[in-house]
């Protein structure tokens, strides 16, 4: 044996006489050696799961007496989660299936937390995960699956490819973001969903829109909106990316007309998988948005007032929170008599979080914002914005 695989003698022998675990380089190159059909890494998963059950057993009795609740309580959570990889990994087994029902429960599963806690971790902690679930759900795919099945993997794998096109978006790869979402938009064909196109169709235009192609922007956030059929989750927002992209081209009829379009569709649901939800508080920082920009930032400062409270009292997204926040700085600067120092302690107040969550939406603005405070230089509230905004190169470059 190994002569036939290349691994050393000893580690085969230590593995067969249960003095250790070998590595998974190892067990791959086992399983092919003895053509095992998944059985030698079935087993190694289960020993390496009652191995880490035997070292947290070994390591509870060492908690004080005086939490003796607590130790129970441990000690089942973590009886439960092994004793789940291994009943689920039974399942498998005895299904019989190449992809069995409780992996697509899992999976979806996994959809549904994404949604709920993509506007409130931080990308590093969920490019990880999503990454692991896209993965899986391709993999499963190139390996065949019953119709039903293969719908399910592949409205896993379109969403969470488009979850990744957000995230690589965000932290500033629009190469791989259009990559991703492109896939997702394969995906999205495959099953019919609507949903997930109209998500597509919103990302391929905020693409476009900050790559300064506005005519596409607009025009793909139109296209999205049909496509979608109106979908409700989806078409409020669609509409917004429409205003934003009407207001660059300067052609304020069409702009306002999307507005009323995107006012009409706004809903209040919890987050489901795709585009985050369009409700009335984003709707009041579009109109916000798009007011400064149009010259009337009197009109704009109540309305983007009015979303920051909102998100205050909800606890929304960082994006939304952050891009609401600048909106209203922006209303400071654009409406008739200016408010240039508090638009800037409002910018550096956002600008404290972009290394934590970083978007590329908020962190635009925030360069558009110092763009409009040039002729405020002197002020002391613009110049600790400026000394703030020097500690972060990305965002100097970006301008």
């Amino acid at each position: 044996m190994s002569r036939r695989t290349g691994v050393p003698r000893q580690v085969i022998g230590d593995a067969a006489n249960g003095n250790s675990l070998p590595s998974a380089t190892v067990i791959a190159e086992l399983e092919s050696a003895l053509a095992a059909g998944g059985e030698v890494a079935r087993l190694w998963k289960a020993a390496k799961l009652e191995k880490t059950r035997e070292s947290i057993d070994r390591s509870l009795p060492d908690m004080r007496s005086d939490q003796e609740e607590d130790e129970t309580n441990r000690r089942t959570f973590f009886e439960f989660t092994a004793a789940g990889f291994l009943a689920a990994d039974a399942y498998r087994r005895h299904s019989g299936v190449k992809v069995d029902p409780l992996t697509l429960e899992e999976l979806d599963d996994a959809l549904a937390r994404y949604a709920t806690r993509f506007t409130t971790t931080p990308h590093a902690q969920l490019a990880p995960e999503i990454s692991e679930t896209w993965k899986n759900a391709e993999t499963l795919l190139e390996a065949g699956a019953r119709p039903r099945a293969q719908a399910q993997l592949t409205r896993v794998a379109g969403y969470s490819a488009y979850y990744l096109g957000r995230l690589a978006f965000n932290t500033g790869d629009s190469t791989a973001s259009r990559r991703f979402i492109r896939l997702a938009a394969e995906h999205a064909q495959e099953i019919d969903d609507p949903v997930l196109t109209g998500s597509v169709f919103e990302m391929l235009s905020t693409l476009a829109f900050y790559a300064h192609q506005y005519k596409a922007a607009a025009d793909l956030a139109h296209r999205g909106f049909a496509a979608s059929g109106a979908d409700p989750y989806v078409a409020a927002r669609l509409a917004s990316n429409e205003v934003r992209a009407r207001v660059a081209l300067g052609d304020e009829a069409s702009a306002r007309a999307a507005l009323a379009l995107m006012t009409k569709h706004v809903i209040v649901s919890p987050p489901m998988p795709g585009a985050s939800p369009f409700g009335p508080a984003n709707a009041d920082q579009t109109t916000a948005r798009t007011l400064a920009l149009l010259g009337h930032g009197d009109a704009a400062e109540p309305l983007a007032r009015a979303s920051v409270e909102a998100y205050e009292r909800t606890g929304g997204g960082f994006e939304d929170r952050g891009n609401a926040t600048l909106n209203l700085s922006w209303a400071l600067l654009l409406r008739p008599d200016p408010e240039p120092e508090a638009a800037a302690v409002l910018t550096q107040q956002v600008l404290s979080t972009v290394d934590v969550t970083p978007t590329f939406s908020v962190m635009a603005k925030i360069v558009d914002v110092d763009r409009r405070l040039d002729r405020y230089a002197q002020l002391p509230a613009v110049r600790d914005f400026r000394a703030q905004l020097a500690e972060h190169p990305r965002l100097v470059i970006t301008q």
